[in-house]
């Protein structure tokens, strides 16, 4: 997948409008191998970022939710998905929080 942020205008209004846009409301699977994965991508995570407080059962639910838009943009929308960096797409209320998601697992994906 490629961050399509320096694109021209042109360019960038077309690939957004064929766009996966992330959904935090994906129901996640309880699969033991999705979850094996998703447990050692989020240490691998945690030892590139050199997270010195590792909340696994906040991070790992939203880095779950992260893999299955990924593979549903990857799989049915051109591997092209939109995911938003303004903070105040993000609240308290919903499943994914902006420093989970934006600050500590895109980053490492960016």
């Amino acid at each position: 997948m490629s961050v399509i942020g320096k694109a021209s205008p042109q360019v960038k209004a077309e690939k957004l409008g064929s766009a996966f846009w992330f959904n935090e409301y994906l129901a996640t699977t309880d699969n033991p191998r999705f979850s094996l994965f998703c447990t050692s991508l989020l240490d691998a995570i945690y030892k590139r970022s050199g997270a010195q407080r590792k909340q696994v059962k906040k991070h790992l639910p939203q880095l779950k939710i992260l893999i299955l838009n990924l593979v549903i943009a990857l799989e049915y929308h051109d591997e092209i998905i939109a995911i938003s960096k303004r903070p105040g797409t993000y609240s308290a209320k919903k499943r994914i929080s902006y420093r989970v998601m934006v600050e500590q697992l895109l980053v490492v994906v960016y």
